[in-house]
């Protein structure tokens, strides 16, 4: 599958009390784009079922930055 890009919405609920997107949100944030890959960009790509199966077996996050709220 080629590289597939998705714009999240950050909610006011992502928020932690300095305005930054909460650092456990961003899972939320990646379920969302992985959500949209497999069924949007997936079937672009020709893919019609997951009878297989998917297994998430790790995530890991290496924070950079602070994300506001508003920011793409």
């Amino acid at each position: 599958m080629t590289r597939f890009s998705y714009d999240a919405a950050v909610r006011w609920s992502d928020m932690d009390a300095y305005g930054h997107v909460n650092n456990a949100r961003f899972l939320t944030l990646y379920e969302e784009a992985r959500v949209a890959m497999f069924f949007v960009g997936a079937r672009a790509q020709g893919l019609t079922s997951f009878e297989d199966g998917i297994v998430i077996s790790r995530q890991e996050i290496d924070y950079l930055r602070p994300v506001d709220y508003g920011e793409d």
